[in-house]
């Protein structure tokens, strides 16, 4: 068990004995964060839900807002995006009196991102452009960087290569300027998808495989199931099957193990059944 979660655990403990409620569920909700953060999703979610029955309880509105958004992480990990979107506008409803605009506009980037999961270019334009316009004007660096990968994310999807690639660039400039390796991993692999929709297979072969290292390296079990079918797929694309397969057959292993969606398993065995042909 990794210590902060020991100790969080030892801190829940004694909130129950004390009966302080309000910070049994903010510790709740920490474990669940740290849960979701090594990639255990089944056990992060059942501490959120925990968290949420305790805020009923307590009428703390705002944590519920909170943990609400973090079970639509889950969700959007998940490719459950109808669902996600249905948590982030709750989480907006219970939180709308005491949340600051910041709080509301990353939501709703969020339901964003759920739009591109969904394949809805223009709702998902419209969320991602207003979160991107608020985190320009207050210079929320960190969100901008998220955001850009997204406007990106949406032109991959509608085969505007060049327009995702400009996009991917602009993330990752973000992204190195303030250290966020996460971040870096993601539009890099991303950039890799681009350059393999623009013909450019070598390179983005040479990306994903930087961008899966990385992703490894931070211990990014999300990222690094993405940078594994997206380097599968690159390496199918300049002949070398065989050396897809284990990439693939590790991301097929992860997008089970985080109770993924039948559509996101359905993607990677398709993928997996063009090399076995």
């Amino acid at each position: 068990m990794p210590e902060a979660i020991r100790v969080l655990e030892m801190a829940r403990e004694t909130a129950v004995q004390a009966g302080d409620r309000n910070s049994e569920s903010r510790i709740t909700g920490l474990l669940g964060q740290n849960q979701m953060a090594a990639g255990d999703l089944i056990s992060a979610q059942s501490k959120f839900e925990e968290s949420l029955r305790i805020d009923a309880v307590t009428g703390d509105r705002r944590h519920e807002g909170a943990i609400r958004a973090q079970l639509a992480t889950i969700c959007l990990i998940r490719g459950q995006y109808h669902e996600a979107i249905e948590m982030l506008e709750k989480s907006i409803e219970a939180t709308k009196n005491t949340s600051s605009e910041a709080t509301e506009m990353f939501r709703r980037g969020l339901i964003g991102q759920a739009y591109i999961g969904l394949k809805d270019s223009d709702k998902a334009l419209e969320f991602i452009r207003q979160a991107l316009a608020f985190a320009e004007k207050t210079g929320r660096k960190t969100n901008e960087c998220i955001w850009r990968g997204n406007m990106g994310e949406i032109y991959l999807d509608l085969g505007k290569y060049d327009t995702a690639l400009d996009w991917f660039n602009q993330a990752q400039e973000f992204a190195v300027e303030m250290k966020d390796r996460d971040c870096e991993s993601a539009w890099m692999g991303l950039k890799g998808e681009a350059l393999l929709g623009l013909g450019r297979q070598e390179e983005a072969v040479t990306l994903l495989e930087t961008a899966l290292d990385l992703a490894m390296d931070i211990k990014s079990t999300v990222a690094e199931r993405r940078n594994r079918l997206g380097l599968g797929k690159a390496l199918i694309a300049i002949g070398m099957k065989d050396k897809a397969v284990p990439h693939l057959e590790r991301a097929l292993e992860i997008t089970k193990a985080m109770g993924m969606t039948s559509v996101l398993v359905d993607e990677v065995e398709s993928v997996l059944g063009q090399v076995k042909e």
